[in-house]
């Protein structure tokens, strides 16, 4: 069991400063078991084992300070990335474009335990938004 999702490429904007946002992925790459929920960005897979879970966010925004991009497991943040921080917040210019990447190994009971991305972010003034690309995916690793 496989699944990748992206953005499709278009602009997601991220509306609140330092608050867990729920990242959904609208495009499927590969989905073998249709496991993976656009609506709410929920992969529930129904196979039990362990998966490599792998995700990629571009950031574009306004004065960026930190980015961090996030695991919740059955609803409860399971583990959050080491944020992409900056000294200050970069003026000049005033926009700035970075990579968030993060990848882990999780257990899965194939019934009910499911995971989904968020990014929790701090910027100045101004807009903050995923900038054309973002991936979210996992691979059921053979034992």
């Amino acid at each position: 069991p496989a699944f990748a999702r992206d953005s499709g490429g278009g602009n997601i904007t991220i509306a609140s400063k330092n608050t867990a946002t729920l990242i959904t992925m609208g495009t499927a790459i590969i989905d073998t078991d249709s496991d993976y929920t656009s609506a709410t960005g929920t992969f529930l897979p129904s196979s039990a084992g362990n998966y490599l879970i792998y995700g990629m966010i571009n950031i574009f925004g306004d004065q960026i300070q930190t980015v961090s991009p996030a695991l919740y497991r059955n609803g409860t943040e399971y583990i959050g990335f080491r944020p992409a921080g900056f000294g200050s917040a970069h003026t000049s210019p005033n926009y700035y474009l970075t990579s968030s990447a993060f990848s882990t190994v999780m257990n899965f009971n194939g019934s009910s335990d499911y995971i989904q991305m968020y990014i929790n972010a701090n910027w100045g003034t101004g807009s903050f938004y995923i900038n054309g690309r973002a991936t979210f995916g996992a691979i059921k690793i053979i034992e």
